[in-house]
């Protein structure tokens, strides 16, 4: 079986390990990410992914990243206005991110 929190698509459609359920819909977050997603942590309008992954998809091209990174929106309405991902400088000296806890 698949690796937990690894996964590529819903259906037919391409996700890449990450995915949000909107209007009625699943959709793609962004490009998604290379690897498997094990930890969210909401906070304010980010959202921060920590998992085994060391690329994630922007729309503008991959971008390397060390198990962590976070999306923000630019609005408060859910699922609209998100913004690329951001390289969070944090990294997991045993490999993969499985818990995040914000101060």
């Amino acid at each position: 079986s698949p690796n937990p929190g690894t996964f590529t698509a819903i259906g037919n459609l391409t996700v890449n390990g990450i995915a949000r359920f909107h209007s009625g819909y699943w959709m793609p977050v962004l490009g998604g990410v290379q690897g498997g997603v094990y930890a969210l942590e909401l906070a304010s309008s980010c959202l921060y992914l920590g998992g085994s992954f060391t690329q994630v998809l922007n729309p503008s091209g991959p971008m390397e990243v060390a198990y962590v990174t976070r999306i923000c929106a630019e609005s408060s309405t859910a699922g609209e206005g998100l913004l690329e991902f951001e390289f969070v400088n944090r990294t997991s000296e045993g490999g993969a991110v499985r818990a995040i806890a914000l101060a």
